[in-house]
């Protein structure tokens, strides 16, 4: 059994130094739906559907290459899709981010200046980042 004793992993809820003692994978769903499951909605049925994660995960995939656009893409729907804040944000002009708005277009399929584009690659990245936090607690989670 994997015990964890201290876990940061935000895009589930778990936050360093909660206590965590004593809890293994099987007991995470039981945790999130006791705890936190209306603020973690997306990330708890993305993290349940493993065909659905795969295919999410699929599509960030290219952008992990590009730590640039990665940041680029996780600013963007932080703001909700709000170019001026995203952009302020990352301290880049405009035209900065049209281009690499673009970039993550060509890379992914998905244009995020569409807000369903938008919706669909917040997913993926909760997707990565939910999957990324699980595989370092538990090295053998499927994916």
């Amino acid at each position: 059994m994997t015990v964890i004793r201290s876990l940061n992993c935000p895009v589930l809820g778990f936050r360093s130094g909660s206590d965590w003692s004593d809890l293994d994978r099987d007991s995470i769903q039981h945790r999130v739906s006791r705890d936190r499951l209306d603020d973690l909605l997306v990330e708890y049925a993305v993290a349940s559907e493993p065909t659905v994660n795969g295919s999410l995960i699929q599509i960030i995939e290219a952008l992990l290459q590009h730590p640039a656009l990665y940041e680029t893409l996780k600013i963007l729907i932080t703001t909700d899709g709000n170019g001026s804040q995203t952009a302020e944000r990352l301290l880049i002009h405009r035209s900065t981010l049209d281009y690499r708005l673009n970039q993550i277009e060509r890379l992914t399929g998905h244009a995020p200046s569409s807000s369903r584009a938008l919706q669909v690659l917040g997913a993926a990245l909760t997707a990565h980042t939910a999957t990324r936090c699980m595989m370092s607690m538990f090295p053998a989670w499927d994916v």
